[in-house]
């Protein structure tokens, strides 16, 4: 049972070899007895091939587990790796350096009001459809959404050294979807969407948290997160599509185009934040 996998099948070999030189040398060339080896011999095949199903069972247990938290945060491609190195698949909570994106549509309450629920919804559907489709070709994980609201976060469950790089991207590309749908009249309805994104990037918690595995959800908490909704909050009386903290911008390539707005002062913290 503590054997790895490929060591099992050798170590059962070499007992088995060990058991047969032994009942040779010691029983039949010493005593003249003919002992009878396939009992034991059938007894170790059936015992090694308990093991292996047990660890089937265990294993494809432990793999379902995994698809079913991460199917819905991350990238297909992504869960194949968590699932396939169960070693990556850490959901208990650490700390670690992430970027988190905050978005929201403006106005959305207005619209809501006047489409009704049912053209309210196939709106939401088709817009995030395409929010998150640009979320997982940037390799984000998917959070939660709120509402008509997304968050999502880059860096975990995986390592991602390019996390500040790869939430900027999804930021533009996002905003660039959006011209595109609006140009096309994808929202015919509701007229031309505008939506606001927040970025940050700091330390958090970042985990599954809750009551695990009844009712947990894999997520994040800390400043950056809070930081992040204040970010995309702050776009109402700042006039921003997309705003982003220091801590992004001091990890973002030259090539990026980014321009001062200014500092606002977060509740619980003493120094302001650049934006």
């Amino acid at each position: 049972v503590r054997f790895a996998v490929i060591v099992g099948p050798i170590a059962l070999i070499a007992m088995l070899a060990a058991y047969f030189l032994f009942n040779g040398v010691w029983f039949w060339d010493r005593s003249v007895l003919d002992v009878a080896v396939g009992a034991p011999f059938l007894a170790a095949a059936l015992s090694w091939m308990v093991v292996i199903l047990h660890r089937l069972l265990v294993e494809e247990r432990g793999r379902r587990r995994t698809e079913q938290r991460f199917r819905a945060y991350v990238p297909p491609d992504v869960v194949d790796i968590l699932v396939n190195n169960p070693s990556l698949n850490s959901m208990a909570p650490q700390r670690r350096e992430l970027t988190i994106l905050f978005s929201d549509i403006a106005n959305f309450t207005t619209i809501s009001e006047s489409l009704g629920t049912e053209r309210t919804g196939l709106l939401l559907a088709t817009y995030l459809r395409s929010m998150t489709e640009v979320l997982q070709r940037t390799r984000a994980t998917l959070d939660k959404y709120l509402g008509d609201g997304i968050m999502a976060f880059w860096g975990a469950p995986l390592e991602d050294p390019d996390h500040a790089r790869n939430a900027a991207q999804a930021a533009i590309e996002m905003l660039d979807t959006l011209d595109t749908m609006n140009a096309s009249g994808a929202f015919a309805d509701a007229g031309k969407l505008k939506i606001r994104i927040g970025l940050a990037t700091g330390l958090v918690n970042v985990g599954d948290f809750g009551n695990p595995p009844l009712r947990s959800a894999y997520t994040v908490i800390g400043d950056a997160a809070n930081l992040a909704a204040r970010l995309e909050s702050a776009g109402k009386i700042l006039g921003t599509s997309a705003a982003i903290n220091a801590s992004t911008r001091q990890q973002l390539p030259e090539g990026v185009r980014v321009r001062p707005i200014g500092a606002i002062r977060v509740k619980g913290k003493n120094e302001p934040e650049q934006i």
